[in-house]
């Protein structure tokens, strides 16, 4: 599922970007630059590890965290920003941000709230828009069934 079939490039490998498979890699000034060029009607972040400093399902609230600033900004000037996350510490996500001033209209816990995987969510969610991009560190999120072109 990592493959381009385009250029016969493995993504994670080869570091490769394809508009064309629609999945690209950056950081989080890449990903400002594209909402500006895409205009989605929805944006879909993961939390560990892609907004926040956060790994494996750890409390944001414990510890020295942090939040990707470019990430932080792109929360700030769009009105549908959710976060979609694997972590069962919902309202510890919800609390820091907050604190942060990252503002998000939701953040869906997939063991909180009895989702199979993040594509479920960002489907349902999807149903009634148009455009949608989803920001995950990890390619077996990005590429699940059901969200690819």
């Amino acid at each position: 599922r990592s493959f381009c079939a385009h250029e016969r490039l493995c993504i994670v490998c080869e570091q490769w970007s394809c508009e064309e498979c629609k999945l690209l890699r950056g950081d989080g000034e890449d990903v400002w630059q594209v909402v500006g060029q895409w205009r989605p009607d929805a944006i879909f972040l993961d939390f560990d590890r892609t907004l926040a400093t956060t790994k494996a399902g750890a409390s944001p609230l414990v510890g020295d965290h942090a939040v990707d600033p470019d990430l932080s900004m792109v929360c700030g000037s769009h009105s549908n920003v959710q976060i979609v996350t694997r972590s069962s510490r919902k309202e510890d996500i919800e609390a820091f941000l907050a604190q942060k001033g990252v503002p998000v209209r939701k953040v869906h816990s997939l063991k909180r709230d009895g989702w199979k995987n993040k594509a479920e969510v960002i489907l349902q969610e999807m149903a009634s828009l148009g455009r949608g991009l989803f920001v995950d560190d990890d390619i077996k999120e990005l590429t699940e069934p059901g969200l690819a072109p």
